[in-house]
């Protein structure tokens, strides 16, 4: 009986480490993106003072300063990229658990974290790179960076925790929840975010918004832009 115990478990053991997805991603960044450890806060690279001037010269386009555009300038659709010091899950549940330094990465989207959950399809490989990722949350120290332009500025974003719905193009962002652009700062309990059409909903807000912003708040605190009033 005990032989035939010993013989079932290993047969068990060997059946989840055949399911077991490793933490090597580091790899599968895209070249753009430089490894940084969470712990270090966010910050933009410095532009050199030709791409400044180039950058004045080129001017701003009109509605610069609307947030909105600036968010639903992304896309959405590209492969979403993954790092961990190690990680466990399986494909047959399509849950995989990131834990330390953990790094997302979709298009100009960067997301920091100490702890993360990747939900992708049963059954389907989602290795760094994929394009089959359903769900991300990441918890912990959360740190969001998108990449500024010529002609869009960056956008920063803290929370205590981030849920990024992936195939919905949706940041939930809980917890302590804080937005930065420019000089505009909007801090909320929770604050939803709409990578497709840039809407942003705010529960219990706080901030300040730069006079010279097109941006406007509604009453349902949705990110609107203004009309001139001819």
């Amino acid at each position: 009986m005990l032989y035939f115990n010993l013989i079932r478990s290993t047969i068990v053991l060997t059946f989840l480490i055949s399911f077991e997805i490793k933490a090597d991603f580091k790899k599968n960044l895209p070249e753009d993106y430089e490894y940084q450890n969470n712990n270090e806060s966010i910050k933009p690279k410095e532009k050199k003072k030709n791409e400044i001037e180039i950058s004045k010269k080129s001017g701003s386009p009109k509605n610069d300063n609307d947030l909105k555009n600036d968010l639903a300038n992304h896309n959405q659709n590209a492969p979403v990229y993954f790092e961990g010091n190690s990680a466990e899950g399986s494909r047959k549940t399509g849950v995989l658990n990131l834990i330390g330094n953990v790094v997302i990465i979709q298009d100009d989207l960067k997301l920091t974290a100490n702890k993360a959950q990747i939900i992708s399809s049963q059954g389907k490989t989602f290795g760094s790179g994929s394009t089959t990722v359903k769900k991300a949350i990441a918890t912990g120290n959360v740190n969001i960076y998108k990449k500024g332009t010529s002609n869009t500025p960056e956008i920063r974003a803290v929370a205590n925790e981030i849920e990024f719905q992936v195939p919905e193009k949706i940041m939930v962002l809980t917890g302590k929840a804080k937005v930065w652009r420019n000089k505009e700062f909007v801090n909320a309990e929770i604050i939803t975010i709409n990578l497709n059409t840039g809407d942003i909903s705010l529960k219990d807000p706080h901030g300040t918004i730069d006079p010279k912003s097109t941006n406007s708040f509604s009453k349902d605190n949705k990110i609107t832009e203004k009309k001139n009033n001819l």
